[in-house]
């Protein structure tokens, strides 16, 4: 007549992110304090804003993986990310809408349900294949390089083992992987804006304009920071580089057996326009201060991400 009742602790169990970084958070109140990256959305955004000040580096937690990046509002008013992103995928975990930048209704500015199980994981240093072919244009890769940062000098092409946090290089991403998608081959009409991202859910890929009516939030924050429109170029790329805005001119990821070049001479970072068949627009930083968007690189390219709160 008696019951026994034993509680098992699982072995297994993970304790939810604390998303208490060592760094600055945003916020002054500790009921409103926003500590995860995906803490911020379309309902309070207006107000973190107002509490942040420009120029200001926080910190903040990727609820996804527990890896911390810097945030500042910049002088166009949003918010950026003043890191590479540097989220490794698993193609053991399904993404949702309450982590990831997935199911985004732009009539409601809201999330509806939505999830993605990544069919590839990000490739480790010491894996030196990257796809070039027509079907690496569509399936998503991912490159860890390890931790390495630029030195944040100019035309100094060698990647250090420590440095500026800023200059991370992250990971780097093809197209596919960047939109959060299996397969992008069924997107193909050009000038499409993808409404999905592998940024924290709250925030997105940044768009560069490529005509009047386009999406210009890179050319609109870079205006801010020195870039004439008319040359393509900064009048001092030390401005852009360096803080408040951090751009890393982390190089890319090549083809054909060549991974990771252009370190210290350019940055590349995808945008989520779709050009035409296996194209895809993204934007460029040069060492010498030339700038510009393109509509003329393979999706298999793997370049940096960099988001912005939504």
């Amino acid at each position: 007549g008696k019951v026994i009742y034993t509680l098992v602790h699982p072995a297994n169990h993970v304790a939810p992110v604390a998303c208490k970084p060592n760094g600055t958070t945003i916020g002054t109140n500790t009921s409103t304090d926003i500590k995860c990256m995906q803490d911020i959305s379309s309902t309070n955004k207006s107000s973190i804003l107002s509490s942040m000040t420009t120029g200001t580096q926080y910190t903040l937690t990727d609820k996804r993986d527990e890896k911390t990046y810097t945030v500042a509002k910049l002088a166009d008013g949003n918010i950026w990310m003043t890191q590479n992103l540097d989220l490794d995928l698993d193609s053991t975990k399904t993404y949702t809408d309450l982590d990831t930048d997935l199911g985004w209704n732009t009539s409601t500015s809201t999330y509806d349900t939505a999830s993605w199980t990544p069919i590839a994981s990000t490739k480790p240093s010491t894996d030196t294949t990257w796809d070039v072919t027509a079907t690496g244009d569509t399936t998503p890769q991912s490159y860890d390089p390890g931790n390495l940062y630029w030195s944040g000098t100019l035309d100094d092409f060698t990647p250090v083992s420590s440095g500026n946090s800023h200059y991370h290089l992250g990971n780097y991403y093809d197209w596919t992987a960047a939109i959060a998608m299996n397969d992008s081959s069924s997107i193909t009409a050009s000038r499409t804006v993808v409404e999905q991202s592998i940024c924290p859910s709250g925030w997105t890929l940044p768009g560069w304009a490529l005509t009047g009516s386009d999406d210009k939030t890179f050319q609109a924050l870079w205006e801010q920071y020195g870039y004439d429109d008319y040359d393509k170029e900064f009048d001092d790329v030390t401005h852009i580089t360096g803080t408040p805005a951090y751009f890393t001119v982390s190089g890319a990821l090549g083809g054909y057996g060549d991974l990771l070049v252009d370190v210290g001479f350019s940055g590349n970072f995808w945008s989520p326009f779709v050009i035409s068949g296996g194209f895809a627009g993204y934007a460029t930083l040069y060492s010498d201060g030339a700038a510009h968007s393109s509509s003329s690189v393979h999706r298999y390219s793997g370049f940096s991400v960099r988001c912005l709160a939504r």
